[in-house]
């Protein structure tokens, strides 16, 4: 469903001419893609979501367009740019201020370097995400960082912290 919506929405903003309109449709047409494992898809729109955001100079589309991208570069298995991705996005959340976009590009970061299996890295990057969702009161994004979590620790061979960070995820949600 929410595929077809944000396509309708590109097909409603690209008659309008509304560029703004069209380049956030674009960023989470990307999502709803990538949710729907249409990788291909994703990163063709998650691209052109980036190109538009940085036409039209909307500095926080084109960091969120670059999350995206990460994350679906790294579903492809091209963790070299879902990292460039993530850190150019950090560097422009972090550019304006947003703590809670610059937490979203750290965890497409720990991913990307996770799926690089730079673990060490990839935890850092997941922890320091979720103190930023925990002040601001984020708890599916906290969920989110934590399976991150598990899943490094799982990596560095600790089944034990993965199934406590596991439950944490579960008593938060």
């Amino acid at each position: 469903t929410a595929r077809t919506m944000y396509e309708e929405a590109r097909r409603i903003r690209e008659s309008l001419g509304d560029r703004w309109g069209l380049s956030y449709a674009l960023r989470y047409l990307a999502v709803a893609l990538w949710m729907d494992t249409d990788y291909a898809a994703a990163r063709r729109e998650s691209d052109a979501a980036v190109a538009l955001a940085n036409e039209i100079g909307d500095r926080q589309g084109c960091a969120t367009a670059l999350t995206v991208r990460s994350y679906v570069a790294r579903s492809l298995g091209d963790n070299d740019s879902a990292e460039a991705a993530a850190r150019e996005a950090l560097s422009l959340h972090e550019s304006y201020g947003d703590r809670r976009g610059a937490a979203q590009a750290l965890w497409a970061l720990g991913m990307a370097t996770a799926g690089q299996g730079h673990y060490g890295e990839a935890g850092a990057h997941y922890k320091l995400a979720v103190a930023v969702f925990s002040e601001v009161g984020d708890r599916f994004w906290c969920c989110i960082c934590l399976t991150g979590l598990a899943e490094v620790a799982l990596a560095l061979g600790d089944p034990g912290d993965a199934v406590c960070l596991l439950a944490a995820n579960s008593a938060i949600m």
